[in-house]
């Protein structure tokens, strides 16, 4: 025994070889006994701590223990029979347990139990329990459980059971359970929950395994999880390829428990896909969901019973309790490409490539490619392509490429195909009808047969039967049609009682616009467009064909009228039984009747018209006060405003405005015939021509309201007025009344030209003296005549053969010579051209014979007192 401040040492020889050595404390026989410069040591047992030397910081508790450590860094804890016996270079372990860490050669090591950590090389582990960790040479492991991690050589484990990974060799597992992970060898990264849980896993990695004997016979597979009582007990049974069954994830009561080959299954639910052998890409939610897949792949099966029957179907979705449950082997049912959400879905389905959403839809499906969604939708379906939406939609369906939205739409659809049902109700009788659209709660309702209509609306075409090719858009369009084909009604109540109480419903109308047509009971052939256009009345059913209406309230009370226009406001509004009439311009012809064959373009044009036929009225408020007279042509603004006369024809702005009784007038030209309101049988043609007479059988020719016209006329009294300059052959001339080029012939007499007068076969000029004004006597004509030269000719036509001159001898003078001496009788035309007056050369010959007259006389006088004289001489 040595006890000094420095070291305390109790039993034979512990202690004493110290010489260096400080704060040791050993206690038992030779405990110690070798130490020399150790220091910070505690040694307590028989030779414990016996050969160690240099090493400090060391407690040894227990026979022997660490009888012949001794490393160079110590800080080891030893407690226990033997515990670290051998072990010459350990350094910072814990070891407890009955010749526990024997044979150590790791550091900074936790072993607590009997034989435990024995003959370990590796460091930082930790292991609890019976021969736990015995010869591992792993690092950073935790095993707890009798021999847990025996002959381990992986890194970063966690063991706790017995047995549990026995002989691993992978690194960063964790086994809990009796024999969980026993047999791996090269498996990484698993972890393994319940005893047995993956019990002959060798190499597989990345697998999670929860659950008594949980992948029990997984030996290679990867990236598995298994999680319940023998889920994916049977994953990779013996001699599978390396690498199949991998990627599972089983969790449930024997979930996958068959499960050979399978891979990247995700099994969930009590016995759920417990038949599943090599099937792969499934998943399985559910109390016994796709119990019976054996072989099939991509499935997705959740809910109870889901996809029960299911064995070899491939990329199936059933979601919901026994949703796609009844596809089976023995009925040839597995199918592939499904998707079945909901209660009982698809549960007799046969067809594949399907879509069903909502309790029992496509229950008893036989068809492919179809999408249904809703309670019952197509449940007995059996067409291919179809799209149900809505509660029993298409429930009985056997057609295809349909698409029903809507509580009962197309419910009792048998053979109809490429149809589309959406509303409440819609199509809901249809069996055959195809190529239909039906939009709108109840439209469509009673079809059976029809096909290629399109009904839009509530109760759109709701009677329409057999009929086909009908458009009806809008609240109860078309609602009594049941057999009329071809019809186009769009609007509100449009066409709606078409077809009402009658064998005989009409075709071929279009009523486009707010209850257009809506009275039209069997008329066909009409185009109505515009608010009430076509309307009829409430207590005549129209029968009318051959209309069109364009306008709001257009042709509204038309009954039995058949070829009409009317279009514009309120045209021919009241028009009940008035046929091929033309009414276009707001509120053209609105109060025609029975009025025939008449034709009013403008806005107000023929407005009051009611019985009046064959009248033809073009402008605004043409003929708008006209209501009986007929046979009447009114063209222009205002154009016979306010006639009633018959048989006219008014064309220009305000023409014939004031007219009221007057019969047989022609007015052509803007205001011609403004004034005269009784007058008849006048032709008045020109700007305001006539625009202040007020008499009958008058002609006016003018561009202007003159009561001089160019041209004026009195049929009663056959006269005719030309106020103009009047060129025959020739372009007129402002120097002459009228100038003729080519021959000219008058026959008739009483002719007045503005200053002459034409009389039998000759001429005469006026010459009135209350005309005149200045008048003198021609001085020296005698003298002018003499120097007048008479001349015949011929004239140039060579040179001139516009002039149409003929090739006759003619007499006369030349116009030069005879302008140098009375210039007065020569008139020189725009041309340059000179004319001769021979009319006004009498006058100067007048003169010159008188002068010459005179001179006469004289000689005469002269010869007469000769002749006195000679006589007076012979008497002599």
């Amino acid at each position: 025994m040595q006890l000094t401040p420095d070291n305390y040492f109790i039993g034979h020889l512990s202690g004493s070889k110290t010489t260096t050595g400080l704060y040791n404390s050993f206690f038992g026989y030779q405990a110690g006994a070798s130490n020399t410069s150790g220091s910070s040591n505690v040694f307590v047992g028989h030779t414990a701590g016996y050969t160690n030397s240099t090493s400090s910081n060391n407690v040894f508790i227990g026979y022997e223990s660490g009888y012949t450590s001794n490393s160079s860094l110590g800080g080891n804890v030893l407690i226990g029979y033997q515990t670290g016996r051998n072990s010459t270079t350990q350094s910072f372990n814990s070891i407890v347990g009955y010749q526990a860490g024997m044979n150590n050669t790791g550091n900074y090591n936790s072993f607590y139990g009997y034989n435990t950590g024995n003959n370990n090389s590796g460091s930082y582990n930790s292991f609890y329990g019976f021969n736990t960790g015995n010869t591992n040479s792993g690092s950073w492991n935790a095993f707890y459980g009798w021999n847990s991690g025996t002959t381990n050589t992986g890194n970063y484990n966690s063991f706790y059971g017995p047995y549990s990974g026995f002989n691993n060799d992978g690194v960063s597992n964790s086994f809990f359970g009796y024999y969980s992970g026993y047999s791996n060898q090269g498996g990484s990264d698993n972890v393994f929950m319940g005893n047995q849980s993956g019990y002959r896993n060798t190499t597989g990695g990345g697998n999670v395994f929860l659950g008594y004997q949980a992948g029990s016979y997984n030996n290679t597979p990867s990236n598995n999880v298994f999680i319940g009582y023998k889920s994916g007990y049977f994953n990779s049974y013996p001699s599978v390829a390396l690498g199949e069954g991998a990627s599972n994830t089983f969790i449930g009561h024997e979930a996958g428990y068959n499960n050979r080959t399978g891979s990247k299954n995700a099994i969930l639910g009590y016995f759920a896909g417990h038949q599943l052998t090599s099937g792969s890409f499934n998943v399985a939610m559910g109390n016994v969901a796709g119990y019976n897949i054996t072989t099939g792949n991509n499935n997705v099966f959740v809910g109870d019973s889901a996809g029960y029957y299911n064995t070899i179907g491939t990329y199936n979705v059933f979601i919901g309790e026994s949703a796609g449950s009844g596809i089976s082997t023995a009925s040839g049912h597995n199918t592939t490409y499904n998707t079945f959400i909901g209660f009982r879905v698809g549960r007799k389905n046969t067809g594949s490539n399907n879509s069903f959403y909502g309790y029992n839809s496509g229950y008893a499906n036989t068809g492919s490619n179809n999408s249904f969604y809703g309670i019952s939708a197509g449940t007995y379906n059996t067409g291919n392509y179809n799209a149900f939406v809505g509660t029993n939609a298409g429930y009985k369906n056997t057609g295809s490429y349909n698409a029903f939205i809507g509580y009962n739409a197309g419910y009792n659809n048998l053979a109809g195909s490429s149809n589309l049902f959406m509303g409440y109700h819609t199509g809901y009788t249809n069996s055959t009808g195809n190529n239909n659209v039906f939009l709108g709660n109840y439209s469509g309702y009673y079809n059976t047969t029809g096909g290629n209509n399109v009904l839009i609306g509530y109760q759109a075409g709701v009677r329409n039967t057999t009929a086909s090719n009908n458009i009806m858009f809008g609240y109860f369009s078309g609602a009594w049609n049941e057999t009329g084909q071809n019809n186009t009604y769009i609007g509100y109540e449009s066409g709606y009682n078409s077809g009402y109480n009658t064998t005989s419903d009409p075709s071929y109308n279009t009523f486009i616009g707010h209850q257009t047509g809506k009275y039209n009971q069997t008329g066909a052939f009409n185009t109505y467009l515009g608010y009430q256009a076509g309307y009829s009345s409430t207590s005549l059913f129209g029968t009318g064909n051959n209309n069109v209406a364009l306008g709001y309230q257009a042709g509204y009370s038309n009954n039995t009228g058949n070829d009409n226009i009317f279009i514009g406001s309120s045209a021919g509004r009241v028009n009940s039984t008035g046929h091929d009439n033309v009414l276009l311009g707001n509120l053209a012809g609105t109060a025609n009747t029975t009025g025939n064959y008449n034709v009013f373009i403008g806005s107000d044009a023929g407005k009051a018209n009611t019985t009046a036929q064959y009248n033809t009225f073009v402008g605004y408020q043409t003929g708008s006060k006209n209501t009986t007279n007929s046979g009447q042509t009114f063209v222009g603004y205002s154009a016979g405003y306010n006639t009633t006369g018959d048989n006219n024809t008014f064309m220009g702005h305000i023409s014939g405005y004031t007219n009221s009784t007057g019969n047989n007038n022609t007015y052509y030209g803007y205001g011609s015939g403004y004034s005269n309101s009784t007058g008849s049988g006048n032709v008045f043609l020109g700007y305001q021509a006539g625009y202040s007479e007020t008499g009958s059988s008058k002609l006016y020719i003018s561009n202007s309201s003159t009561s001089s016209p160019l041209i004026w006329g009195d049929f009663a009294n056959t006269y005719l007025n030309l106020n103009a300059n009047v060129g025959i052959g020739v372009s007129y001339s402002s120097l002459y009344g009228l100038r003729v080029d080519g021959g000219t012939s008058i026959s008739y007499s009483a002719y007045f030209f503005k200053g002459a007068f034409a009389a039998g076969n000759g001429f005469v000029s006026a010459s009135d003296k209350r005309w005149k004004t200045n008048i003198n006597p021609i001085e020296n004509a005698l003298d002018k005549v003499n120097k007048m030269r008479g001349v015949t000719y011929f004239w140039d036509a060579a040179n001139n053969p516009d002039k149409r001159f003929d090739n006759k001898r003619h007499v006369g003078v030349i116009a030069q010579e005879i302008e140098e001496i009375v210039p007065e009788l020569v008139i020189t035309d725009e041309e340059g051209y000179k004319g001769v007056n021979y009319a006004q050369i009498s006058a100067v010959l007048i003169e010159a014979i008188k002068e010459q007259q005179k001179q006469i006389e004289e000689q005469q006088k002269q010869i007469k007192l000769l002749m006195e004289e000679v006589d007076r001489l012979k008497t002599k």
